[in-house]
């Protein structure tokens, strides 16, 4: 196998206002994400097609197959201690400054300190598994936070990541932590896009990520109750599902699964009917793939709901948020890092966020079957492409640059007149003199040190 391979299998794992009666108008939403005067997300998704899938299907899977083999190179990963893991993720966020220019509501949907505190939150459910924080700390002078839910896994930690309902006002932020065990990273790989039962009529036009879905609805089955109970007890009107990285994929599932069951009168979510659901996430990668056949009028406006209450914040060259769907920029960030692996591994450094040594020594080996067939790579990269971001992408250039706003429209958009597409932002090569995977882990925690609080603002 080539080096770069290894790349996808690090970069795969690194991991809208609201309304007090219903969820976002998306005609009138300033976060609307896809929305135009006319068009739906789900219109803008299928209705500009290049007309080019099949050649470009098969161009990106022959340069993702010429970037096998990392074996031998992959044995030399030395495994982090949690120490090291700990002084890594410190001097990470010690090194890195707030954003210079917070994204607006009209961005994100939700007010400044809703924004950060979902940050906060993530960052935080990091550090307490982790052992870096004994315990969440939430609330600052001005806005008082409190957690209603923590469930850090206990003896399940090491397959399922902690889940944290946290309070605020009338709205409640529901989290999931993202990569650290080596199974969140198979279930970052669990790329099978899934039919869900729990979105009742929209299932077989509606698939999500299959790994992560198992995921959110482990936790939301088991903690239904309390989350509904304290909802009602509380008066709250909108849900934020987050995460970050993995966990991001999580919330955009969460999100929709949530909206679908407030939908369906024989869900008991359907108490909620009146409270708005929407998700902010972090770094995450693409989760949702739309049928377009057979999709009734129904269907189009839950799909266009979800666009409509969606964001993603983004960071520079993060190559997660491109899987699975952006194949072009992935194979641009595996040449980029190609050329720098084997010095990397040979110094002996230790990079932050990794998972242990057998995990990257299998899931090389799985890697190199796969890329041994072309037609099977490319029929895998053909079903990638389908996968797309909902909603809003806010994406930074550099922590002083003014966030951008733009929207995906898939992978084979024409982008006619439509330059604030997410695929019309092509991968920069970090230039000479630099190591491309230095820029990794600090690209990919960007979006959380970019606006979570400092830690003398909490308590």
């Amino acid at each position: 196998m080539k080096f770069a391979s290894v790349v996808v299998v690090v970069a795969l794992s690194l991991q809208l206002p609201a309304s007090s009666t219903a969820f976002s108008d998306p005609s009138s939403s300033p976060s609307s994400g896809g929305w135009s005067s006319s068009w739906g997300w789900f219109d803008n998704l299928f209705g500009d097609r290049s007309g080019t899938e099949d050649e470009e299907t098969e161009a990106i899977g022959e340069s993702l197959k010429q970037k096998s083999g990392i074996s031998e190179q992959a044995s030399k990963v030395k495994d982090p201690t949690p120490e090291q893991e700990a002084a890594n993720k410190k001097k990470l966020q010690d090194e890195s400054p707030n954003f210079t220019h917070m994204p607006t509501k009209a961005q994100v949907g939700v007010d400044d300190h809703i924004a950060r505190l979902a940050a906060t939150l993530n960052e935080q459910l990091y550090d307490v598994s982790l052992g870096v924080l004994d315990g969440f700390a939430l609330s600052t002078d001005d806005h008082e936070a409190e957690v209603v839910v923590e469930d850090l896994k206990g003896i399940f930690e090491p397959t399922n990541p902690p889940f944290a309902a946290v309070v605020c006002g009338t709205t409640m932020i529901i989290g999931w932590r993202g990569s650290t065990t080596p199974t969140d990273w198979l279930n970052d790989f669990a790329w099978s896009p899934c039919s869900n039962i729990a979105l009742g009529p929209h299932a077989k036009n509606v698939k999500l990520q299959g790994g992560m879905t198992s995921l959110a609805l482990n936790d939301l089955a088991v903690h239904q109750d309390t989350l509904i109970a304290e909802c009602k007890k509380r008066g709250i009107r909108e849900i934020v599902t987050t995460g970050h990285s993995l966990g991001g994929g999580i919330a955009q599932i969460a999100h929709t699964i949530l909206r679908a069951q407030m939908e369906d009168e024989s869900s008991p979510w359907f108490e909620l009917n009146g409270v708005n659901v929407r998700s902010l996430a972090f770094s995450a990668p693409m989760t949702t793939l739309i049928v377009p056949e057979g999709t009734s009028d129904e269907t189009r406006m839950f799909i266009d709901k979800i666009s409509a209450n969606s964001c993603n914040v983004v960071y520079h060259n993060d190559v997660v948020p491109r899987c699975y769907g952006y194949g072009s920029y992935m194979s641009d960030c595996l040449d980029d890092n190609s050329s720098g692996l084997g010095q990397y591994l040979l110094d002996g450094k230790v990079w932050p966020f990794l998972p242990t040594k057998y995990l990257v020594n299998s899931l090389a080996g799985m890697l190199e079957k796969m890329t041994t067939d072309s037609d099977a790579i490319k029929a895998i990269v053909g079903v990638w492409s389908h996968y797309a971001h909902p909603g809003t992408i806010v994406s930074y250039d550099s922590y002083e640059a003014v966030p951008k706003t733009l929207v995906d429209y898939g992978a084979f958009n024409k982008n006619t007149g439509q330059i604030d597409t997410f695929r019309s932002v092509k991968y920069e090569p970090v230039g000479r003199g630099v190591n491309a995977l230095d820029c990794i882990s600090p690209n990919h925690h960007a979006p959380l040190s970019g606006m979570e609080y400092n830690n003398d603002e909490l308590h």
